[in-house]
């Protein structure tokens, strides 16, 4: 005689007793003959929760209140029928029967899902639209949630997602222009980085827009791996696409610097490559800290000397090392005067190298300090973490496909969901988001 493998749902009163008991699959037993036999295949798993939902569900809207007494004059409300509601679960979609009432006053109860929870998606399946829309195309996202749920849902398909991340994108970029809860630790030497990309336009009249990506940490989260490599423990990351002069950017670095501890006794070191907006939007900081030193980052002076030295003979190579030496000891003014002398020696095309260089020192050279010495400290003198973090925030989702262009306004809330889960914050900032989300419907 073959057995059979039956999964039953009960309905039990508060007392033990069974009010209902449901069949919810039923499988004859087997011996299995390979892996594939051995319990449920994927899509069995997906049906066999579907089913279990859908019988849960059943009896939970049973549950809600149908105002049998008007809350607006108190008298007894009337059925009116029922209303079907679409309820979108993490990995199937149902239909939900909710009771309509309403009152000769003119009151009407809430009747659909968006009325009663402010939404008809449960925040799970959000949070993966959120997740995976922000690590891939919105196309492969579909795909890739088309695989997990072994069939295609509408509910999942790319604009779908799309709309998912610019709603929950949306808020949570205004959360980090607002000041955050206290950190219970504060900073006493604290770093912000930043530096921008370009990501390419979906305006036929505009080629590439700049994205601007920052990063705060307290410098005693910063730890050694090894001997050339340091991890961060905690850093609050932030990006803006928007074209405001800067204004948004400003916010959160105010945000950033607050989540990671700054005070009005920290000492912030602020790092940058030099651009105007860059240095613009560091200042906001030196009225919250008790002192702002600004920093010409090393790596990008370093890139410049090393774009001089091509084709320069072995002589004004050596010229061209001293400079670099000079200015790494913080002998800003000698470095100048080198790099001019080695100029008079050089032909138009090396000229324009060299006076780039220059100009470039120049024109920071309030931001010019002893590196050598910095480092010799264990202080911050170079800006390769913001490098890392905008490769990991705009090149890895915005720009490994070249054909990809974006708005600015589609491009920022992508990057404000990146930003969230590269800081650690995702879960909780997600939770605040969806609150707010539903809320507002």
């Amino acid at each position: 005689m073959s057995e059979k493998f039956r999964v039953i749902t009960e309905l039990v009163s508060e007392d033990g007793v069974i009010i209902e008991r449901k069949e919810v699959s039923s499988y004859d037993l087997s011996e299995p003959l390979n892996i594939e036999e051995l319990g449920y295949t994927h899509v069995a798993q997906i049906e066999l929760l579907k089913n279990i939902t859908e019988n849960k569900i059943h009896h939970q809207t049973k549950l809600i209140r149908s105002n049998t007494i008007c809350p607006s004059c108190g008298k007894t409300t009337n059925k009116h029928g029922t209303f079907t509601s679409n309820f979108h679960s993490v990995f199937s979609d149902h239909k939900v029967q909710i009771q309509r009432r309403n009152c000769n006053c003119g009151w009407t109860n809430k009747f659909t899902l968006e009325g009663l929870f402010g939404s008809a998606f449960h925040p799970d399946l959000l949070k993966l639209q959120c997740e995976f829309g922000s690590d891939n195309s919105f196309k492969r996202a579909e795909n890739l949630l088309k695989a997990l749920n072994t069939r295609h849902r509408p509910v999942n398909n790319h604009v779908r997602i799309s709309k998912t991340i610019e709603k929950i994108g949306s808020i949570i970029g205004e959360f980090k222009t607002e000041n955050p809860v206290q950190v219970e630790v504060p900073a006493n030497i604290m770093v912000a980085q930043i530096d921008g990309g370009h990501i390419q336009s979906k305006d036929k009249d505009l080629r590439s827009y700049e994205v601007l990506v920052a990063k705060c940490y307290n410098l005693e989260n910063q730890v050694e791996k090894d001997q050339h490599h340091t991890e961060l423990l905690k850093s609050t990351c932030i990006a803006s696409a928007l074209s405001d002069q800067g204004e948004t950017i400003k916010k959160q670095l105010i945000y950033a610097a607050l989540s990671e501890g700054m005070t009005k006794e920290t000492v912030v070191y602020a790092l940058s490559d030099g651009a105007k907006i860059c240095w613009s939007a560091l200042s906001i900081l030196s009225g919250q800290c008790s002192q702002l030193i600004k920093i010409l980052d090393w790596e990008h002076i370093a890139r410049k000397f090393k774009h001089v030295e091509q084709n320069l003979s072995d002589e004004l190579k050596d010229k061209l090392e001293s400079a670099n030496r000079k200015l790494w000891h913080g002998n800003s003014k000698d470095c100048i005067e080198k790099l001019l002398y080695i100029r008079n020696e050089l032909g138009e095309i090396e000229n324009k190298k060299l006076n780039n260089l220059t100009e470039y020192l120049v024109r920071n050279e309030h931001y010019l300090i002893n590196y050598g010495e910095q480092r010799n400290n264990d202080l911050p003198y170079t800006s390769n973490v913001i490098e890392s973090a905008v490769d990991t925030l705009i090149n890895e989702r915005q720009k490994k496909n070249k054909k990809m262009s974006w708005t600015r306004e589609g491009a920022h809330h992508v990057l404000q969901i990146r930003a969230s889960i590269a800081s650690k914050t995702w879960d909780i900032d997600w939770k605040d988001a969806f609150k707010v989300l539903t809320s507002a419907a």
